[in-house]
């Protein structure tokens, strides 16, 4: 029964959201056109993407309560599987976007499908493994205190959401569209490693939580230390074989001329396992349920990043190597902090 009434508060917790979601993303949707310069022909292509796309995080949110359902019940294992062969079905529902030519409004509508569909699978799955599963109503000061919570989670998703964005956005206004390619396909496969180590930190959440619910602090250190540790050894090895061969990969794959250099693709390596790091911490300090502290930092984090990049792209005009230069040094508060 109480389970029931975590779900249905997380459930309402939802519904309270939804019109800011919306009455944000259809800011986003209208202006954005105007922010990245977006030649007169393709605005409303842009502006009908990002409102698929601002549905698609509404309906993310939603598909996330069976999915976290089970990684509290410490049975997020169930049909992992299944929930791989969703992984590649994605792929292919991009590429019959691509193959039919029906350009980012096709891709961005085969992103909020997959999201769906994993949704609904998530959901068979919770019914399946956990019995109990269902949304029961909830006293006033359980939504209150999930309401709580889930907008300091909010803001801090708000913030990690705008530090993964902001540098394309800077490009984009300060500098010019040419560079934002060169950039977003230099990044690419650096961004591989962002991917990869959530896996691995993602997994172990539910047992490390239980560990720290526990009060076991010493034991919860030494597994943050563990966790570190096999960051290193990931991140430094897969950095440098993307220091070596990046630019072999990129010449490959769409042309030579569209990689930024040398050194610009050490500075985006860099850049990538700095958020690496931080997106360790930033999850271990979210199963403390303890995060005011974490979203104050990020504001600042990301006020500093954004100033310092606009700085030395729009004034000094160092393009890529300014953007990525301003990022390391805003995202150091969050580092050190």
């Amino acid at each position: 029964e109480k389970k029931r009434q975590y779900v249905g508060s997380a459930f309402v917790v939802w519904v309270i959201f939804l019109p800011i979601l919306i009455m944000i993303g259809s800011l986003l949707a209208w202006f954005i056109p105007g922010w990245i310069k977006t030649p007169t022909e393709y605005v409303w292509i842009v502006r009908l993407t990002t409102g698929i796309l601002v549905v698609n995080l509404i309906m993310h949110n939603l598909a996330a309560i069976p999915q976290s359902v089970l990684q509290g019940e410490n049975l997020g294992y169930k049909r992992m599987g299944a929930s791989t062969v969703l992984v590649f079905a994605g792929g292919g529902l991009t590429w019959l976007a691509l193959y039919l030519k029906t350009g980012i409004i096709g891709i961005s509508a085969a992103t909020l499908l997959i999201t769906v569909i994993t949704g609904i699978f998530f959901l068979q799955v919770a019914r399946t493994y956990s019995p109990w599963f269902g949304a029961n109503r909830s006293s006033l000061n359980e939504v209150w205190s999930f309401f709580k919570i889930s907008g300091w989670f909010l803001l801090w998703n708000l913030i990690n959401n705008f530090m993964m964005a902001s540098d394309v956005v800077i490009l984009g206004v300060f500098n010019s569209i040419e560079s934002v390619t060169d950039y977003s396909l230099t990044k690419y496969a650096p961004e591989t490693l962002i991917s990869l180590m959530a896996i691995v930190t993602f997994g172990i959440a539910p047992g490390l939580g239980g560990i720290i619910g526990s009060g076991n602090k010493q034991l919860a250190s030494m597994v943050r230390g563990e966790i570190m540790a096999l960051t290193w050894l990931i991140t430094l090895a897969i950095g440098t074989c993307l220091v070596v061969w990046n630019q072999v990969f990129i010449s490959l794959w769409v042309g030579s001329e569209y990689f930024a250099g040398v050194f610009p693709n050490l500075l985006i390596i860099l850049v990538v396992i700095q958020f690496v790091f931080i997106r360790n911490d930033s999850n271990f300090i979210d199963l403390t349920l303890k995060i005011q502290r974490k979203v104050f930092l990020g504001v600042i984090s990301l006020a500093v990043s954004f100033t310092a990049a606009a700085v030395l792209v729009g004034y000094f005009g160092l393009g890529i190597i300014g953007v990525s230069l301003g990022i390391l040094i805003g995202r150091s508060i969050l580092s050190c902090g």
